[in-house]
């Protein structure tokens, strides 16, 4: 008998059984048959919609309609791979996702970072009135390099956005009630009108629960705090850091007054008195900002993303909150960053086709509003954005919060967190066991009128640098943020460090257009004369103007041969970058790469 053929049998389905159980790659969200999947249908993996989803069962039961729904279409299967673990930044998962793109077929990238990974990208196309209005300018900056064969009526892109999001402001609905104070207009309170109201709850809450906070925002040194203080900067009037051709746009007045007021959150007043938000602060993520709002309710203010919602909602919330715009000098001037997700082909992807198929699904009017009732991100179609009334009402899940002791013979959900000692312990009911109040008005993102209101970080425009003087911007102003005192000198040092990060190292010279304010970094920032350099926190010496003079002298008390010297050296390394020295003998930055001021 021959056993030649049984022998080979054996050894091929030894190998196929070794791929089903062993070749799925760690994280991914789903597995799909093991040997049968591997065996029968293309797949195509997908990475980042599980960290750019909002996590519950009812995504996870969407994603798996997802997934069947494209078999049934495509025969092919979608593996959706999570290539990150616990709360990481969108710059974390695009460096896991940069690591892994030749074997991706598609990813969801935070839109900042689209550029870090364009040489690796396939063009994507679409038709053109598909996008809403609202993405006019990434459409502009991530078109493909060449359109040369786009056909009539289509887009040829980089990336493609899934969803847009916007900095809001939540408030505690039932607290106002609670003392009497009145909703905010459809232009939000102001600045001082928020400070008022976050600190007369606060006063009064801390009766009861001394950890309760009158405001909450993401202070790490991260993304999330570029994105809150170019709101308050928005706020006093500025909206931008970055020009179109690629050069820094800035006001230091500006900037110095947003530090002044968040430092004030933080630390209060000069004349006592008290902060609203937390030292902590300076560590929080947007998940402890949703675990100290939404699941332990220990806050009266919010920042956070039109997400927000959902995730309150979750932990039985509705009806205890609501959103408006963020607060500005007056009423209508709250300005909030524009953020969002895109979805990309990877160009090493063996499965061109299909993975343009999955942009087009992802993008159909039925998976769009999936994701918005799955996490009320704002859909990226122009026929769903901005979101319709019909589609705010249709996106609540009907969960409630009532004390431990209204509740008896029903399933609960406990809150992830302890109450504070003192404060009585709340559970989460399903609408369906009939003790939930009737809900007279949920908070919906129709509530917030956006026109007019978001503005971009513009990081298209800056390209691949946009991550190095976003990194540089928000380390300086955690610095800042750090200290009780914050002057002219410190609001300087945090623009020295972005004009370091755009031109690169030691060039950190700036001043107005007309020759006035020279400046340099800061002494403020470190002791001694020095200031903290960007890349690695090390103090380094800080360096000043001699308006009347033709040379750069150090701070610090160093032998005049030896400034002399440095000065040389300094200004040939100047020159070499492009630099110029003006009449008065002062050394600045071309006009067409920083402007303090307003553009005409």
């Amino acid at each position: 008998v021959n056993t030649m053929p049984w022998i080979l049998e054996t050894i091929v389905f030894c190998a196929a059984l070794c791929l089903g159980t062993c070749a799925e790659p760690s994280g991914a969200t789903f597995d799909h048959g093991g040997l049968g999947g591997y065996l029968s249908q293309p797949r195509l993996r997908v990475a980042g919609i599980p960290v750019y989803s909002a996590r519950s069962s009812f995504t996870d039961d969407i994603l798996k309609e997802w997934q069947a729904d494209f078999l049934e279409q495509t025969g092919y299967e979608v593996d959706f791979l999570d290539l990150s673990s616990g709360d990481v930044s969108t710059d974390q998962h695009t460096t896991s996702v940069r690591a892994r793109i030749e074997n991706i077929d598609i990813a969801a990238v935070d839109s900042i970072h689209l550029a870090a990974l364009e040489d690796h990208l396939a063009p994507i196309q679409i038709p053109e009135d598909l996008l809403a209005p609202s993405f006019e300018t990434f459409v502009q900056q991530s078109s493909w390099k060449d359109g040369s064969d786009t056909p009539d009526g289509y887009l040829r892109l980089i990336g493609v956005p899934w969803y847009m999001d916007v900095g809001l402001l939540y408030y505690r609905s039932d607290l106002l009630s609670k003392y009497n104070i009145s909703e905010p207009g459809p232009g939000g309170w102001t600045f001082a009108e928020m400070e008022e109201i976050a600190l007369q709850v606060q006063t009064a809450e801390r009766v009861t629960n001394p950890e309760f906070q009158g405001f909450l925002w993401p202070g790490l040194d991260y993304e999330g705090l570029t994105c809150v203080t170019l709101e308050v900067i928005a706020g006093h009037g500025e909206t931008s850091m970055i020009k179109p051709n690629g050069g820094l746009l800035l006001d230091d007045d500006s900037l110095l007054q947003a530090l002044n007021r968040m430092s004030k959150w933080i630390w209060g007043a000069v004349d006592g008195e008290g902060g609203i938000s937390p030292t902590e602060v300076l560590s929080f993520r947007e998940s402890d900002i949703r675990r100290r709002f939404c699941e332990v309710g220990d806050a009266m203010f919010a920042r956070h993303w039109p997400s927000f919602i959902h995730d309150c909602e979750s932990e039985g919330m509705a009806g205890k909150f609501g959103v408006t715009r963020l607060p500005g000098n007056e009423a209508w001037a709250g300005r909030g960053a524009s953020g969002g997700t895109t979805l990309v082909i990877s160009k090493h992807s063996e499965h061109q086709a299909a993975a343009q198929k999955f942009v087009e699904f992802a993008l159909s009017r039925k998976w769009q509003l999936d994701h918005w009732k799955a996490s009320t991100r704002i859909p990226s179609r122009m026929d769903l954005n901005p979101p319709s009334e019909a589609m705010c009402t249709d996106s609540h899940q009907h969960l409630c919060r009532l004390p431990l002791s209204d509740v008896s013979n029903v399933s609960v959900q406990l809150p992830g967190h302890e109450r504070p000692s003192g404060i009585s312990q709340e559970v989460i009911v399903s609408e369906e066991s009939g003790l939930c109040p009737n809900i007279n008005r949920y908070a919906t993102i129709c509530d917030v009128n956006l026109t007019d209101y978001f503005f971009d970080r513009n990081s298209v425009w800056q390209g691949q640098t946009y991550s190095e003087i976003s990194r540089a911007f928000v380390d300086a102003v955690h610095v800042a943020l750090e200290g009780i005192v914050i002057n002219q000198e410190v609001a300087r040092s945090v623009i020295c460090k972005m004009v370091e990060a755009s031109h690169g190292p030691n060039r950190m010279f700036s001043m107005k257009e007309d020759g006035s304010r020279a400046w340099a970094c800061s002494s403020e920032v470190c002791p001694n004369g020095h200031y903290m350099t960007a890349g690695n926190g090390d103090c380094a010496i800080c360096r000043t103007f001699v308006v009347s003079g033709s040379f750069c002298m150090d701070a610090v008390a160093l032998g005049v041969i030896s400034v002399v010297a440095l000065a040389a050296i300094l200004a040939a390394y100047l020159a070499f970058r492009s630099f110029h020295r003006n009449s008065s003998g002062l050394w600045q930055v071309k006009p067409d790469e920083l402007t303090f001021a307003s553009p005409p």
